[in-house]
C-alpha cells in the first residue's frame, strides 16, 4: 500500500500489506512541523481549528483528494482523519466530523 503525505503529497513510501497497490494517505515531518508552527487555517474548506477542536469536513476533504463522495469513501477518511490526529499530532484535540453530503 502506497503511503502518500494528503497535505503536500509527497510519496511516503509503502506500508503492509505491501501487494495492496491502493493509496492511503498520512502526513510527513516537513508538513507536520509546518501546521504545527503556523495557526490553523483552512486547506480549500477540508478543516480548520475552531475553539480548540479540529472540524473536518468529509465531503469536502473527499472532493479536495478527487474522490467520489461514497460510503466507503466516507469511512476512509473518517479512519484517515482519525488515524493521523491519534498517531502524528502531540496531543488529540476533539475532532468534530462532518459527514453530510453536499450532493
Amino acid at each position: 500500500m502506497k503511503v502518500v503525505c494528503a497535505w503536500c503529497g509527497k510519496d511516503m513510501g509503502e506500508k503492509e500489506p505491501l501487494d495492496d497497490p491502493s493509496v492511503t494517505h498520512g502526513i510527513c515531518q516537513e508538513c507536520y512541523h509546518k501546521q504545527r508552527s503556523e495557526p490553523a487555517k483552512e486547506d480549500n474548506g477540508a478543516w480548520w481549528v475552531e475553539s480548540g477542536q479540529l472540524h473536518v469536513d468529509i465531503p469536502q476533504l473527499l472532493k479536495n483528494c478527487g474522490l467520489p463522495y461514497t460510503e466507503a469513501n466516507k469511512d476512509r477518511a473518517v479512519n484517515m482523519v482519525l488515524l493521523v490526529v491519534a498517531k502524528d499530532l502531540p496531543r488529540t484535540p476533539t475532532v468534530v466530523l462532518s459527514k453530510e453530503s453536499e450532493n
